[in-house]
């Protein structure tokens, strides 16, 4: 995710985006509640924990080994939905933590210690703030998959545009992502909701939306398979 912005042509110039993570879906006005805040940044409030902060973001004595003048926050931030703002980072800034190759080879991984972009990017914001080079604001914006609050969800109020104030990301465990009924997902029938009303305004009827889903299916399992062969045969060659 770091490259996908660093990357975009409009970087230099100063906008502020919406990132989402492709596993997430709108279930009310959240727009509407981030456009009242004009913060550079703004990042879903999380209940904080060191041993959370430990196992999804990075470890705080080996940090201070790499940055010495990082003040450690008392919270975290999932970043699978931020508001940002272009002008935030330069590429060289990441040049340190990133080994710019494909794949992209995250660095210090004794001290990030999640793969991904998560822990750096939180490290990297949170630098930032406490500089007050930019503004960082946490809200309560998202809920998971197994959220008590999800769990609550009545899709009768999406369809009647009432809504939710939040919107719901699936970032906890998914058992058989690409199985098309999701039988193994809380709250799949949310997602389900959302699949039909797409296939319904693209126009395609019962016959072809089983044959796209099974195809779809058959395809990303392929697809994860290769991709676990590619990356073992990366972690090979290094040995």
């Amino acid at each position: 995710m770091v490259g996908a912005f660093l990357n975009l042509k409009y970087f230099f110039k100063k906008k502020r985006f919406l990132m989402l993570d492709s596993d997430i879906i709108f279930i009310g006005p959240i727009l509407e509640i981030l456009e009242q805040y004009e913060d550079d940044w703004l990042v879903n409030s999380e209940l904080y924990s060191h041993e959370f902060m430990l196992k999804y973001y990075f470890n705080p004595e080996k940090i201070k080994l790499i940055d010495p003048e990082f003040n450690i926050p008392n919270f975290t931030f999932n970043t699978g939905q931020f508001v940002g703002t272009t002008d935030t980072f330069k590429r060289e800034e990441f040049s340190r933590f990133i080994e710019w190759k494909e794949p992209r080879i995250q660095l210090f991984r004794e001290a990030f210690t999640f793969g991904g972009e998560q822990p750096l990017l939180n490290y990297m914001l949170m630098k930032k703030a406490d500089r007050g080079e930019i503004t960082l604001r946490r809200l309560d914006f998202m809920r998971e998959g197994l959220h008590p609050e999800t769990q609550l969800v009545n899709i009768e109020r999406i369809i009647s545009r009432q809504g939710y104030p939040f919107l719901i990301h699936w970032h906890d465990k998914k058992i058989q992502l690409f199985d098309p009924s999701l039988s193994k997902i809380s709250r799949q029938d949310i997602l389900l909701f959302f699949e039909d009303f797409y296939y319904k305004v693209a126009g395609v009827g019962e016959i072809r939306k089983f044959i796209r889903k099974q195809v779809n299916y058959l395809a990303n399992k392929v697809e994860m398979k290769l991709l676990n062969l590619k990356y073992k045969y990366i972690r090979n060659q290094k040995k």
